[in-house]
């Protein structure tokens, strides 16, 4: 921990240059993949997609086995004697036509949502991964700033002081200058601490990533509104869960249309064979068993249809869902950047100002608590530009992570 606060100090030129793009923030794409790859949610999900795979091979299999039935009776006649007498009966039940290709089509559809639900769930883990990373980068940051600011501060007083020796400066301004370094070494402590917090949730989740390491300087967001509305696209047309909604819709569908064939009642057949009397009399055939549908196989149907059309409607509803979701993370996005543009500018005027200000200290024309201020507020604007920053540089990762273009599953292979 100590030398991840060592090397953020590095970043005291925050904001001023960019670096070569949001990628410099990040993990290798490799580490990045073995870990999501080992998240428990994906591990979960591909432990579904082999479930679905086992109950495909089930509804191809078809829900009818082979039955043996029989008795054994001893019977005594009068004047006769006694005599054995058997009989067994082995039989299946046949699926009428069309059913198991329904079957089939149902246990196919079923993995194709499991796959989709694991793509989806591959997605959850990687947005949640880069909110974790986010928060370690933006607290090590306003930590990096705020480091300059004391060191700033500390400046300030060995000069009051020295002043004060020289009786050029009272002590009422010394311990104006000493009472803000005290301020921003408290700052500090609280960002080292919450910096601290971020990188052992770091750890203990993802303990396959090493510590951190940021680059000298954060890179500065960019994102067009073209690249902002053709990555929009992107996150609706390959958004995992409303596929997975769809084939759900559409196995719903075949379930209910299997249902309804099932109205009509699968025959069984099989072969019989007796023996009477000690084998007197035997023999064998073929018996047939036909169950007649009736009030419960009719309402099985309904209900199948119903979970039809509700699962339709589940469509429609993450379809829309889809839609504005991608709609505001493109603006919620662009306008990061903007607020974070904003943000720069802000800080050029509180610098301007604090350098103003000092000229008109060392003047004699302004007080030491004015210069103070000022420069207060010059390092507030510069952690507010550093935080603005950070979170728009997130917000394009979240983008390109919702467009499926950075730490895509396997299916959407990563644009370079």
């Amino acid at each position: 921990m100590k030398s991840l606060l060592i090397a953020g100090a590095s970043l005291v030129a925050l904001g001023l240059a960019p670096a070569a793009g949001a990628q410099d923030l990040l993990p290798p794409l490799e580490m990045v993949e073995a870990t999501l790859a080992a998240h428990p949610k994906v591990i979960a999900a591909n432990a579904r997609i082999r479930a679905a795979e086992a109950q495909a091979r089930g509804l191809a299999a078809g829900p009818h086995e082979f039955e043996l039935s029989g008795g054994y009776n001893r019977r005594e006649v009068r004047l006769e004697g006694r005599f054995d007498e058997f009989d067994a009966t082995v039989q299946r039940g046949v699926r009428l036509p069309g059913k198991a290709a329904l079957d089939r089509r149902a246990g196919a559809l079923a993995i194709e949502v499991a796959e989709f639900s694991r793509d989806e769930a591959r997605h959850e883990a990687a947005l949640e991964f880069a909110e974790h990373w986010y928060d370690w980068v933006a607290a090590s940051t306003e930590a990096a700033v705020q480091a300059e600011t004391v060191a700033g501060h500390e400046r300030e007083v060995a000069a009051v002081r020295r002043r004060v020796e020289l009786k050029d400066a009272s002590a009422l301004e010394a311990d104006q200058t000493t009472m803000a370094l005290e301020i921003a070494r408290a700052d500090l402590a609280d960002d080292r601490g919450r910096a601290e917090v971020a990188l052992g949730r770091l750890a203990a989740l993802y303990p396959g990533v090493p510590a951190p390491a940021l680059p000298a300087t954060l890179p500065t967001p960019v994102l067009a509104p073209q690249e902002a509305m053709r990555l929009r696209d992107l996150a609706v047309e390959r958004d995992h869960e409303v596929a997975a909604a769809a084939a759900e819709a559409a196995r719903q569908g075949v379930l209910a249309e299997r249902a309804r064939k099932d109205r009509f009642a699968d025959p069984s057949l099989g072969v019989r064979v007796f023996s009477e009397r000690s084998r007197d009399e035997w023999g064998g055939g073929v018996v047939a068993t036909i169950p007649f549908g009736g009030a419960r196989r009719s309402a099985a149907a309904d209900q199948r249809l119903a979970e039809s059309r509700a699962a339709a409607a589940d469509l429609a509803g993450l379809t829309a869902a889809s839609r504005a979701n991608a709609d505001a993370g493109r603006i919620a996005t662009l306008s990061a950047v903007e607020v974070w543009s904003a943000s720069t500018r802000a800080l050029e005027r509180a610098r301007s100002a604090a350098r103003r200000q000092r000229i008109a200290y060392e003047a004699g024309a302004s007080s030491l608590a004015e210069l103070l201020y000022a420069e207060r507020q010059a390092g507030e604007a510069a952690r507010t530009e550093a935080s603005q920053r950070v979170t728009a540089l997130e917000a394009i990762v979240r983008l390109r992570i919702n467009a499926h273009v950075l730490w895509a599953a396997p299916d959407h292979p990563p644009e370079r």
